[in-house]
């Protein structure tokens, strides 16, 4: 017989509610920040990356009037500048059920490739016999559902 001891944790007093006010909270990584070691999500450089930047108007409730985007375009290293405006023109439904239809066929697509590599390599369908016979008489030697008859022209 094993005796278990029901006592409760200890707990320090760091763990206890409100335990961090007005006390000095231990930071493990402190040294590596201070040293100038840390690594932040403005630090990671990928593959491809790009950065975006929103300019927004220092006016509020402004009527914008137009958007001059041309210096924009033209600086060095801008993949595109894009308004309001354009933006409304790419929020249609035509646009969201072709990106939706596209999904699906790459779906589709890499699904009936994998099969087809699967079924070269493993052989997933069984003979036309065992079809016909079904797979349950094959694999069990008995019928999955009971009375149920396949009638086939052989």
């Amino acid at each position: 017989m094993k005796i278990v001891d029901d006592s409760p944790p200890v707990l320090t007093a760091l763990d206890r509610p409100n335990s961090y006010i007005g006390r000095a909270v231990p930071r493990p990584n402190l040294t590596r920040l201070t040293e100038g070691r840390g690594q932040y999500v403005s630090d990671v450089t990928l593959p491809r990356m790009a950065h975006v930047a929103y300019v927004r108007s220092p006016h509020a409730h402004a009527r914008i009037v137009s958007i001059a985007t041309d210096t924009a375009k033209k600086a060095p290293g801008v993949i595109a500048v894009v308004t309001g405006a354009e933006l409304d023109a790419l929020d249609d439904a035509a646009n969201q059920i072709t990106g939706a239809l596209a999904i699906a066929a790459w779906g589709f697509g890499c699904g009936f490739i994998l099969f087809k590599v699967l079924d070269a390599l493993m052989g997933l369908r069984v003979s036309a016999e065992e079809e016909l016979k079904g797979l349950d008489i094959t694999e069990h030697g008995m019928e999955g559902y009971n009375g149920f008859q396949i009638f086939a022209n052989e």
